[in-house]
């Protein structure tokens, strides 16, 4: 068994951010021009990904959808997790043929469960599962989105970074 905020802290040390280009022949024509809130792109990659995830047998709860404060998102679990994960997709920007784009995984409960208190129960195999789902991202990412490189990251390293971007 496991506390929420012992989850986050396994999620300070497993790989949950990734960043990648996408060739702008996947996402979309070069003329076509992202929309002032959501970048269409964000809902062409996350359909290709939702689709390797099912192929794997990951179950889907919603979406993919347009997301709040995102280009777009889904829900999904693991049949061996007792809590679901929402998969965020961010479009940075879109130059030179590509559109930058960030996923983050994070882990989420129904609020019913929350409400209830409810722990989450992850088995010790937990950071094996993560690397596996992980690398269906990866395959999906390299071989139906097109993209030329990944770069997978921690919340730490991710929030270091963004530290590291701000000093003048």
């Amino acid at each position: 068994m496991v506390q929420s905020w012992e989850l986050d802290c396994i999620f300070d040390q497993l790989p949950s951010i990734a960043r990648f280009d996408a060739s702008v022949q996947f996402v979309g024509s070069p003329d076509s021009k992202p929309r002032p809130f959501r970048d269409p792109a964000g809902m062409i990659v996350l359909r290709q990904i939702s689709v390797a995830l099912l192929a794997a047998g990951y179950e889907i709860a919603t979406g993919p959808r347009p997301g709040k404060g995102c280009d777009a998102g889904l829900t999904f679990r693991s049949p061996s997790w007792s809590f679901f994960f929402v998969l965020v997709l961010s479009v940075r920007q879109r130059s030179e043929g590509n559109a930058s784009c960030a996923i983050r995984a994070f882990p989420s409960r129904p609020l019913l469960q929350r409400i209830l208190g409810r722990v989450l129960w992850v088995g010790d195999d937990f950071a094996t599962e993560w690397r596996q789902f992980c690398n269906v991202i990866n395959d999906c990412l390299l071989r139906d989105v097109h993209t030329n490189s990944i770069s997978w990251s921690t919340r730490r390293e991710d929030i270091a970074r963004a530290e590291w971007d701000e000093v003048p």
